[in-house]
């Protein structure tokens, strides 16, 4: 089964010119499946390249990006809903 890593994404690339180097950088933004709040992440264009085509696992693409922006862009559920949802499956257990 093929997964569609950006359904419900919006991106935007962005260049510039930083000490002396052309960095390319990509913006992925959609809206939280249970809130519905806008959520932006930002990476690398090697980053994203990586990540669309499930080269490596996400932690190992983004080891310095936050937990809550990785559970983004694998399950489109904001840091604050996916709290929300985890503490009320342990409170029903």
């Amino acid at each position: 089964m093929k997964v569609d890593r950006m359904e419900g994404l919006e991106f935007s690339i962005c260049g510039n010119f930083v000490e002396g180097h052309y960095r390319t950088s990509v913006e992925l933004g959609g809206h939280c499946n249970m809130c519905h709040k806008f959520q932006a992440v930002s990476m690398t264009l090697e980053q994203w390249k990586q990540w669309v085509t499930a080269q490596k696992v996400i932690q190992d693409i983004f080891p310095d990006m936050d937990s809550d922006s990785r559970e983004f862009l694998i399950s489109r559920t904001c840091g604050e809903c996916y709290e929300s949802m985890w503490n009320e499956m342990e409170e029903a257990q």
